[in-house]
């Protein structure tokens, strides 16, 4: 994450309803126990106005967030992330590659204490469903890029589902990747995302790319957009 930075290019969308930024990696989401500066306190004093955190991502993941400006705007839209009628795509980059080029993965996980999840076996007790799908978008020499899309909202869920089916995602220690990136991000990226506006209840829908001063990002970045323009071109 650069030292400077200027918060209005990191707006995607700004209304009377709420504000969607493309958070970079290795910024808090809202204010936590390390004191260090967040994203919630700076679209706070960018937009003049008390926000609620929609959608958050971790720390060393980049990409879009959700913040409602009101408590009205907030609960419409997280309705609709519990009645799973939003749409959330990631981009991962993973070491190796998978068994098949797309699928859809089927575990069950918990959150331990170490706050990490784990993959257990269906009768845990406290074990709950985490379904995604996914699809191969580049392959690099070492690694596969992937979208992938959320069926259910898990702790963890793409991080540990992805290590349990032996795709690690580049720089994500936590869950056993060879080593950590140098500014400890992690290779995962919040892309796209589509819902009901809260009040017209028009489909909304935003994509943020990430950041294209990483090598490995920049190449599927390319690489998308001139698979889109050939398909463009072609019809």
């Amino acid at each position: 994450m650069k030292d400077f930075l200027k918060i209005s290019d990191l707006i995607i969308e700004n209304n009377n309803q709420y504000i969607i930024a493309n958070k970079p990696a290795g910024m808090p989401c809202v204010p936590d126990k390390t004191g260090d500066k967040n994203l919630k306190n700076y679209l706070e004093a960018y937009s003049k106005h008390d926000l609620y955190i929609i959608t958050r991502i971790d720390r060393p993941i980049s990409g879009i967030t959700i913040y409602a400006k009101s408590a009205k705007a907030a609960t419409a839209i997280t309705n609709q992330l519990k009645n799973r009628t939003v749409k959330k795509i990631y981009w991962a980059i993973v070491e190796g590659k998978p068994n098949k080029s797309d699928g859809i993965l089927e575990d069950y996980v918990i959150k331990t204490r170490s706050n990490k999840a784990v993959v257990v076996d269906k009768s845990h007790e406290e074990a709950k469903l985490a379904n995604l799908e996914y699809k191969t978008l580049v392959t690099y020499d070492n690694y596969t890029g992937l979208e992938v899309g959320l069926i259910t909202g898990r702790f963890h869920q793409i991080r540990v589902q992805m290590a349990n089916n032996g795709c690690i995602i580049k720089g994500d220690v936590k869950y056993g990747a060879r080593r950590k990136n140098n500014d400890r991000s992690i290779h995962l990226h919040s892309y796209s995302i589509s819902f009901l506006h809260p009040v017209s209840e028009e489909q909304m829908s935003y994509a943020a790319i990430p950041s294209k001063e990483d090598s490995l990002w920049k190449i599927m970045t390319t690489n998308i957009h001139d698979t889109t323009k050939g398909k463009s071109e072609e019809e």
